[in-house]
């Protein structure tokens, strides 16, 4: 063994370790301390991908990705449904207190306890339809004149029905 091996054995090592800071970096703002769970689940965002070399920004979204991905599925929306920005899952997560009731469930795809999924559901917004173009009201832009515009304005006010109290009497 030579000492140029050593050196890209502990360079390759160096950013393992930074890429496991970040990683742990992340998990703190989802809401993780530095314990079991978080390097468990660090473990698991970095898997074969640290030894592949992946760059660390890549690495990181990814893993946001995976678990907004966890997220969905925890609070049962559907395949269907368009992916989670990893800033709304991370308030998700963070409202629905995941990361201190139960972290040892999280990225795991299987059955879900019903208190996680009521949080989850709870802690995401409502999903709303996509925009639809309109069609705009076709308008004239001819100039009115002062009479016009007082016709507009007594016309509605004879046609209106007489104004009824509040309280029922007349």
């Amino acid at each position: 063994m030579n000492d140029s091996s050593v050196w890209v054995d502990d360079e390759r090592s160096c950013g393992t370790a930074a890429q496991r800071r970040a990683m742990r970096s992340l998990l703190r703002g989802y809401g993780f301390a530095d314990g079991l769970e978080a390097w468990r689940l660090a473990d698991s965002l970095l898997g074969p991908a640290a030894v592949a070399g992946t760059d660390g920004g890549a690495l990181l979204r990814q893993a946001e990705e995976r678990i907004a991905d966890w997220l969905s599925h925890a609070a049962g929306r559907s395949a269907a449904a368009p992916p989670l920005p990893p800033g709304l899952a991370r308030t998700a997560f963070l409202a629905a207190g995941i990361a201190r009731r139960w972290p040892a469930l999280v990225l795991d795809f299987g059955d879900v306890p019903p208190g996680l999924q009521d949080a989850a559901r709870q802690a995401l917004p409502v999903p709303t339809p996509p925009e639809a173009p309109s069609a705009m009201i076709e308008q004239s832009l001819a100039p009115i004149s002062l009479g016009q515009a007082v016709a507009r304005w007594l016309v509605p006010v004879v046609q209106r029905p007489a104004r009824i109290p509040l309280s029922g009497r007349r």
